[in-house]
């Protein structure tokens, strides 16, 4: 058999006398010959002077099958080791032969066997890929040509083609339609290049990594960066594809996220923050929790850090810089800084424009940061401007055709409407959300948790109280620590409250504003929770004047019904004339209220109301504006006056009456009156303790004693709570 093998070495003898040896072979015996040449040995000239079948390195390497074969032991000897799996092995070697053997012994070793192929492999590529272009395809993942069109070797060469990859026995067929590099060849490659070019590893890595990235293999690309330690990279990817990530399984991110090892994240503030925030990822999606310490914005290291790093990266806005926004904006919202989170959201949203405008940015990425710039302003109460962040938001997940990330916008704009009375609106979204929620997979709960709650105020604002309940019993008993808890407890306590029962209202507030101190302090929560625990305490029949009613329309209308039911029509019109109405339901409100001072209070008649009530039997009137002249005792003139139809005479009528007893003035001392009666004259203390010829200790002591019994904090607030009280 020997005699029929010929090796050529093309250095030694040229192709003209291998010819003639190869014809001599022939001649002397029947059969073929084999020829082994050398590597740049002119095989097609002698190919062209004896028929011959040109073998690749396939040809000799071996499947899996006849892995199978050489590995049964032979009659007789000892049994192979349970290593010797035919599959297990070829996936080890791709079949190559001295490292199968290698693996058939009875003490099997994987660095024997890379030992063993290291040679013969190198001496293979040696001819074939002199400049390494190859080898450096070790640090890919995953074979495909989509991954292969993408990769851009570190040595500047064009990369192979799959082909030439399998030509030259580098990957295999994985016997599903794939492709695969075997791991000893994948260690022989690495090592050969460390020791090589150890310097032009990093830009090995990065260079696999980015082209997996670029194919559409995002979650591979990561997981190549991490387990090669390739954080640089990594961190570029995760902010890329960061939207992606998070809409398809933030659970995946999270656990990404939690093999960065501490000294990188020591390094790398956002990445511990976004390993922070996305410790909160459930099966549903991410909630942030709750702060559970002090906020103290300037004392917060790492917050100043983040604002300094987000300035400097928005000034060349791409989908990296937003990215970082994002993990920016939800750290402020995680440490309590409410306020804080709003103004870098104003920049982000800037950011985002400036990256569309310029093209870095794929839609999603910037759909979702829209979408968290506008939870930020909400959170803030800054209402508009979250609304126009979510609308952006809704455009951009329609353009870019996410029915998670639109469906989660409309649900936002649907509470946001009705956090403004705009229930028509609120509806008109509701309607447009039902599509993409439907085919939304993972997260639908979550997304869809705005969208039950902007149904729940839907139905409460037509005084549907049991449509309301209905709502709400697919959410939790109580309110969790979703960010908009307290929408879900506002709504909660107001259905109480309207069910005859506002103690308990009242006691819930009290109780989750002591047991969430901080989160209350959100401007949204504080506004939500004071609404609806005054509204309990009008209808308990228990209020006195409501404090801060000078900066909130909902609360200035709650004062202006409880001076009516007191009788103080005064009082009424100045709750009615500041501050401005925001909002449909607030304007209607008041109007109301203010034909019924002027009109009812007035002159004993219910003539003026019909003209004021005329809006709400419009398109955007509802029942819910009602409720404040129902409290009033006008049910019987609404009816009268064709305002409301019997169904919803009905529903008003189900409604608790308050009783509203008229409030007591404090008792001064004729010292307390003296002291009132100088600064109605505009005196000061120093001025005051002249006149009286009293120390200014003393007037600096009444005066305290005024203002506790007032109510007040300052001599405007007591002379306005004076005339309230008619002293």
């Amino acid at each position: 058999m020997q005699e029929r093998v010929l090796q050529w070495d093309s250095a030694l003898e040229d192709a003209e006398a291998f010819s003639r040896r190869v014809g001599q072979c022939l001649a002397e015996r029947d059969g073929p010959v084999a020829v082994i040449a050398s590597a740049n040995a002119p095989i097609h000239d002698v190919a062209a002077v004896h028929p011959c079948r040109l073998a690749d390195a396939t040809d000799v390497l071996l499947t899996a099958e006849e892995i199978g074969t050489l590995a049964q032991p032979p009659p007789g000897g000892p049994a192979r080791p349970a290593s010797a799996d035919p599959e297990t092995v070829y996936r080890l070697t791709g079949g190559w032969l001295v490292a199968v053997r290698a693996l058939l012994v009875p003490s099997p070793s994987p660095r024997a066997a890379r030992q063993a192929l290291i040679v013969p492999l190198l001496q293979w590529l040696g001819a074939r890929d002199p400049w390494g272009v190859m080898a450096e395809t070790a640090y890919l993942p995953e074979f495909s040509d989509a991954v292969l069109r993408q990769f851009q070797p570190a040595s500047g060469s064009p990369a192979p083609a799959l082909r030439d990859l399998a030509t030259e026995a580098l990957i295999r067929d994985d016997g599903t339609g794939g492709w695969f590099m075997p791991e000893l060849v994948r260690w022989c490659l690495t090592d050969c290049l460390q020791e090589k070019a150890p310097d032009r590893v990093d830009s090995m890595v990065r260079a696999a990594v980015e082209a997996t990235d670029r194919a559409g293999r995002v979650g591979v690309a990561l997981e190549t960066a991490a387990r090669r330690g390739a954080w640089i990279p990594f961190d570029t990817v995760l902010a890329d594809r960061a939207a992606e990530l998070f809409t398809s399984d933030a659970r995946y991110l999270r656990a990404l996220l939690a093999r960065i090892p501490e000294p990188v994240l020591a390094q790398k503030d956002h990445l511990r923050v976004a390993l922070r925030i996305m410790a909160s990822a459930g099966p549903e999606g991410l909630t942030l929790p709750l702060p559970s310490v002090e906020p103290d914005l300037r004392q917060d290291r790492t917050a100043a850090r983040l604002r300094a790093r987000a300035a400097r990266k928005y000034l060349t806005p791409n989908g990296r810089a937003v990215a970082f926004g994002m993990v920016e904006i939800s750290y402020l919202r995680l440490s309590g800084h409410y306020a804080a989170a709003a103004e870098a959201a104003v920049q982000l949203r800037r950011a985002v424009r400036g990256a569309l405008d310029s093209g870095p940015i794929s839609i999603p990425l910037a759909s979702i940061a829209e979408l968290h710039a506008g939870l930020c302003l909400h959170f803030a109460d800054r209402l508009d401007e979250a609304g126009l962040a979510y609308t952006s938001a809704l455009d951009l997940a329609r353009h870019g055709s996410h029915d998670f990330l639109e469906a989660d916008a409309l649900s936002k704009l649907a509470l946001l409407a009705a956090h403004q009375g705009e229930f028509q609106p609120a509806r008109s979204w509701l309607a447009q959300l039902d599509g993409p929620l439907s085919r939304v997979g993972r997260g639908r709960q979550q997304v869809s948790r705005c969208g039950d709650l902007a149904r729940a105020w839907c139905a409460l604002a037509a005084l549907d109280l049991a449509g309301a309940e209905e709502v709400l019993a697919r959410l939790p008993a109580e309110p969790d620590t979703d960010e908009f808890w307290s929408a879900h407890a506002q709504l909660l306590a107001l259905l109480r409250t309207l069910r005859g029962d506002p103690d308990t209202a009242r006691r819930q507030v009290r109780t989750l504003r002591r047991d969430r101190p901080y989160a209350s302090r959100a401007p949204l929560a504080d506004r939500l929770l004071t609404e609806a625990h005054h509204y309990a305490e009008l209808v308990g029949g228990t209020a006195s004047e409501i404090r801060g009613w000078q900066q909130n329309s909902a609360l200035a209308n709650l004062e202006a019904c409880r001076c009516l039911g007191q009788g103080s029509v005064e009082g009424a019109l100045r709750a009615l004339s500041r501050p401005p109405r925001v909002g449909r339901q607030q304007r209607a409100v008041a109007a109301l209220l203010r034909s019924y001072a002027t009109s009812v209070a007035g002159d004993g008649t219910a003539e003026g109301l019909p003209d004021e009530a005329a809006d709400l039997s419009c398109p955007d009137g509802e029942l819910i504006d009602l409720v404040t002249l129902v409290h009033l005792g006008c049910l019987p003139d609404l009816l009268r006056f064709g305002i409301v139809t019997e169904d919803q005479a009905t529903r008003l009528s189900a409604l608790p009456q308050p009783v509203l007893t008229r409030e007591q003035p404090p008792v001064l001392t004729a010292r307390e009156r003296e002291v009132l009666e100088l600064l109605r004259q505009g005196m000061t203390r120093k001025q005051m303790a002249e006149h009286t010829v009293r120390s200014e200790n003393t007037i600096k002591g009444q005066l305290r004693s005024l203002y506790a019994k007032l109510g007040a904090e300052k001599a405007t607030d007591a002379l306005e709570r004076a005339q309230h009280y008619g002293l």
